[in-house]
């Protein structure tokens, strides 16, 4: 997460409308990452549909400003929210946010593939064999490793 963003959660579910369309929602509990825009000192994030949502802004003397449905979230604990983690909304639809050795098997898995592919490009280089044949048993190890991982899932 940057400088130039912040976490919030919603404390009351809304939905706004304009020209008689939701423009956006928020359900309570929600939480958000909302980025700066420096030129107008404001914060956006986009909610579950991908819709902008404003969340709050710098005043003049710099103070963030919420809008009142947003708390600002100081202190996150780890895996609590999605600038964490990649595939974050993914473990949270399959109930796996608290299960680290789920989230840790499916990111070797993701390793795995984009190392094979890796790989894969290199065929059509001179990059020579025993260096290729290095970055195949990375892949090999991975495998391994998930193996073992797999004897501590919940």
């Amino acid at each position: 997460m940057s400088d130039k963003q912040i976490v919030v959660k919603c404390k009351d579910e809304f939905v706004e409308y304009c020209q008689g369309k939701v423009s956006c929602e928020a359900k309570e509990g929600e939480e958000f990452v909302a980025t700066l825009h420096e030129e107008s000192g404001e914060y956006f994030s986009k909610d579950s549909k991908g819709r902008e949502v404003f969340i709050g802004e710098l005043d003049i003397a710099v103070n963030l400003k919420l809008e009142e449905s947003f708390e600002l979230i100081v202190h996150p604990p780890f895996g609590s929210y999605a600038a964490h983690q990649p595939n974050y909304e993914g473990f949270k639809r399959l109930g796996k946010l608290d299960d680290y050795v789920y989230q840790s098997l499916a990111h070797l898995g993701n390793a795995s593939h984009h190392l094979s592919w890796g790989l894969t490009v290199l065929d059509y280089t001179d990059v020579p064999k025993d260096l290729r044949e290095e970055i195949r048993q990375a892949g090999i190890v991975i495998h391994k490793l998930q193996e073992k991982l797999r004897e501590h899932k919940k």
